[in-house]
């Protein structure tokens, strides 16, 4: 391989979890080996129609572009997964890995397919790649007991409120990221103002309930109790949101840009018969982070 060709890790890296980040870490040590770049090439992951109707990010595209740079990516190339869809293993490898990417080396994960309808896995591939004088390596899975970490698994873990083992499979702190808005201020009435993030309904949703959370705000960080759902003790029909309360933080945050980290689930969200019972519950959470510390 010629020190001046790039290295190209490529898959659609949803979640940047354990997996992914041994295919991005084989493609950085080859490159740097070589003096060459390396270089990621991905898919807008709302523009993925191959796993169906139902599927629903993990991250955003920005926040995956700065977890996979975080993770070693000199440059990451991010493509609309719709104009390449049709494309043959062959003409993707000369267009894209070849031409626009100059590639002297592909790295991916053993269940990586391409081309159209998918029909290209990573055993013809190599041998595409190799017509060119291409290399290719293929990561070895990463497995957590005997189950194979995947983006799919974690996002049933996010479902059903188990943070814990989806935090484990990532590798960091699955996290929300969003803008404070204005709210009813229900919370500063009953003594617990709460910061309010509209949740991206294009990714998945954690199971709606009471979290235990970490954000950073001006160089601090700050424990605190989030609720993701509906609210469903105020009257009317609402978006899902993340509501999150932190300890020993006062100030204004309207407008600011938070990313709320998940570290534990305390209880499913709740439905109260009034804000009193609803301020008790909230004191009784806000024992549960106190008791985790």
């Amino acid at each position: 391989m010629k020190n001046n060709r790039n290295v190209i890790a490529i898959g659609i890296f949803d979640g940047v979890h354990k997996g992914h980040r041994r295919v991005i870490e084989t493609a950085v040590e080859t490159a740097r080996k070589t003096g060459a770049m390396c270089t990621v090439c991905t898919f807008d992951t709302a523009s993925v129609t191959s796993k169906g109707s139902s599927y629903r990010p993990l991250i955003s595209d920005e926040h995956k572009t700065a977890l996979l740079i975080g993770a070693g990516a000199d440059d990451v190339y991010s493509l609309d997964f719709g104009g390449v869809r049709d494309m043959t293993a062959e003409d993707f490898t000369d267009k894209i890995l070849s031409g626009t990417l100059g590639a002297g080396c592909v790295v991916c994960g053993s269940d990586f397919r391409m081309g159209r309808g998918a029909a290209c896995g990573t055993e013809q591939l190599g041998e595409i790649l190799g017509e060119r004088g291409i290399r290719l390596l293929v990561a070895d899975d990463v497995n957590m007991g005997d189950m194979r970490i995947s983006s799919s698994r974690i996002r049933e873990y996010i479902a059903k409120g188990d943070i814990a083992s989806a935090n484990a499979f990532l590798g960091w702190e699955y996290s929300v990221r969003g803008t404070v808005v204005h709210g009813n201020e229900i919370g500063r009435t009953i003594g617990f103002p709460t910061a309010n993030i509209p949740l991206d309904t294009s990714l998945v949703i954690p199971r709606y309930g009471v979290y235990t959370v970490y954000t950073d705000i001006g160089g601090s960080t700050y424990k605190g109790v989030a609720n993701i759902g509906v609210k469903p003790t105020i009257k009317g029909e609402r978006d899902p949101l993340c509501e999150v309360w932190l300890k020993d933080f006062s100030g204004v945050l309207y407008g600011t840009a938070l990313e709320i980290r998940f570290t534990r689930f305390i209880r499913p969200e709740m439905r109260f018969d009034s804000l009193e019972e609803l301020r008790e519950q909230i004191g009784r959470d806000k024992g549960a982070l106190l008791q985790g510390e």
